[in-house]
């Protein structure tokens, strides 16, 4: 027993930031959670009531405006088409209610994490310290409790809520890919790229993302001393994701 306790009591020390963020983010999970309450999304389209509705009409006409639901007009906006597809495979084993809710907070959870995850690399690759636990723990902890965090979830836009998710997740396989051009990183920037495709439905919000990824493309490539062939091979394979 001692000995067991000696084991879990190391593992701790050595993952202390990890263990404390993942219990945070677990009782921030199942405290939101609301029993048989539907959360609609404030956007243009909303496929929380019929996601498999909802998807066979997005991919008849994306951009119909007779299809729009809760939100307000615009132009320049474009189906989920992800989003839709996602509710729609979740529907067949969860109940209805359940899938925006775990949509959001699984975007919370990713996002902070990825955020914890990025700085810790960052800080591991270029600054030294033993402190990878306590930098993971505070990283993350930031990026939780901004005033960014509670706008995004009080106004309740699930374009925003994928931003606030998958662009550190997208950060974090930019830098991983950076660092080594290997075809397994090449494959976790694709999935990262088609998260992010959630976030890409406004024209506006994917301008303004599109530049600071592509900063973080030139950044990150010029810490890692890739040559330019090798960030454009990376940035142009997540432009052809969000166009796809």
């Amino acid at each position: 027993m001692q000995n067991f306790l000696k084991k879990i009591w190391n593992i701790f020390k050595q993952k202390y930031g990890q263990i404390l963020l993942g219990l945070l983010l677990l009782i921030v999970f199942i405290v939101s959670i609301k029993s048989g309450k539907y959360l609609l999304s404030n956007d243009n389209y909303s496929p929380e009531l019929n996601p498999l509705m909802s998807t066979e009409r997005y991919l008849q006409s994306p951009a119909w405006r007779g299809y729009r639901v809760l939100g307000f007009a615009s132009d320049s906006e474009q189906a989920d088409i992800f989003r839709s597809t996602m509710f729609a495979i979740g529907e067949l084993f969860l109940p209805k209610w359940t899938l925006a809710q775990f949509y959001s907070l699984a975007c919370l959870c990713i996002g902070v994490l990825s955020m914890a995850t990025l700085v810790s690399y960052f800080i591991r690759d270029f600054v030294n310290t033993k402190n990878s636990g306590y930098v993971f723990f505070l990283s993350g902890l930031i990026y939780l409790s901004t005033l960014w965090t509670a706008w995004v979830f009080n106004l309740n836009m699930m374009p925003y809520i994928a931003q606030y998710g998958f662009l550190p997740l997208l950060l974090l396989a930019i830098y991983m890919y950076m660092k080594d051009l290997s075809y397994t990183r090449g494959f976790l920037l694709l999935l990262a790229s088609i998260f992010f495709v959630s976030s890409s439905v406004i024209g506006t919000l994917f301008f303004v993302n599109l530049v600071l990824i592509g900063l973080a493309f030139i950044y990150f490539g010029w810490l890692h001393r890739v040559k330019i062939k090798g960030v454009l091979q990376g940035f142009w394979l997540f432009i052809l994701v969000q166009f796809f």
